[in-house]
């Protein structure tokens, strides 16, 4: 098992150094052409780690669901209304 996840672990790192996701790797969808994302191994780990930009959401902030009463504990009414189970 413990096997299986150092090889996992080790394909992830791999990707997170040349900033590709999973599906861009497995397609080859950059294997013709440079990936335009790619700024070098440290540069990627730095901007993974350190980088506090979040892309932008079209999900309005969770705060202000749980504020407006329309989230309580993940379940809601069919009228809007937080409901508890």
């Amino acid at each position: 098992g413990s096997i299986l996840y150092g090889v996992l672990a080790t394909y992830h790192a791999n990707l997170i150094a040349i900033n590709e996701t999973t599906n861009e790797h497995v397609k080859g969808v950059f294997a013709a052409v440079e990936n335009p994302h790619h700024r070098g191994c440290c540069t990627n780990y730095l901007v993974l780690c350190c980088d506090e930009t979040q892309p932008p959401s079209r999900l309005p902030p969770m705060w202000e669901e749980v504020e407006r009463g329309s989230i309580l504990y993940g379940v809601e009414s069919p009228g809007g209304g937080a409901t508890v189970n």
